[in-house]
């Protein structure tokens, strides 16, 4: 990662822990428990994604595999362009 994009994460971690800081109370620690919940559930779903895509690599075709790495790399050129 960039220095540039590190420093815009940990502004923003910043920003989101100094809002949170403000509030109290039940209602704050049922919106942690559902965030985590949701950051759980979203982790979970993209490693079982990685691994169904891991298992059907060496059962590709010589096409298949080349419009695989045709999309990754469009996909990875994409981010690219938004990462400053």
């Amino acid at each position: 990662m960039a220095a540039s994009t590190i420093s815009k994460v940990g502004e923003f971690m910043g920003k989101f822990i100094e809002l949170l800081s403000g509030f109290s109370g039940i209602g704050f620690w049922l919106f942690v428990v559902g965030f985590t919940l949701l950051l759980i559930l979203v982790t979970v779903i993209f490693i079982k994604f990685l691994v169904v895509v891991l298992k059907a690599i060496p059962n590709m075709t010589i096409s298949q595999f080349v419009k695989f790495i045709l999309a990754l790399a469009l996909a990875l050129m994409i981010i690219g362009i938004f990462m400053p």
